[in-house]
């Protein structure tokens, strides 16, 4: 019983420290004091829209996450935050990299933007070192 009781509890805690994804509408607009780039923040016409969102959860927590798209930072996320975008037709190259006391965390990944049409990139952290940057559709 006591055995159970320590496994049930170690569970919750583990679990309740994992980070998940968060729907789109559930999650925060990036302060403006840590959008580091105004360029692509206005629609215009003929431009398609990417959002850039980070998981929820408390691992990496005390870091931000530096979004940079072709070699331009854009913003800095925490947890549970999100960008948008509003970029001409083409491919891009999104990066994410961890900043502060978090090391080693860098990913990439490669979208293609068309006219009118939404793309939303994940960044997600792991339990070990590194995140990972995922295309996602919710």
């Amino acid at each position: 019983m006591k055995t159970s009781f320590i496994l049930v509890v170690a569970s919750v805690l583990f679990n309740g420290c994992a980070a998940g994804p968060v729907a789109t509408s559930q999650t925060d607009d990036v302060p403006s004091s840590r959008v580091l780039s105004q360029k692509w923040r206005s629609q215009a016409p003929g431009t398609g829209r990417l959002v850039v969102k980070r998981d929820s959860g408390v691992i990496r927590a005390a870091c931000h996450i530096r979004v940079f798209v072709d070699k331009t930072p854009v913003a800095d996320l925490g947890p549970a935050e999100k960008i948008a975008l509003f970029l001409p037709p083409g491919n891009y190259v999104i990066k994410g990299q961890t900043r502060g006391i978090c090391r080693g965390g860098e990913s990439e990944i490669t979208m293609e933007i068309s006219a009118k049409a939404e793309r939303i990139v994940r960044i997600v952290s792991g339990k070990k070192d590194g995140i990972e940057l995922r295309g996602t559709f919710f």
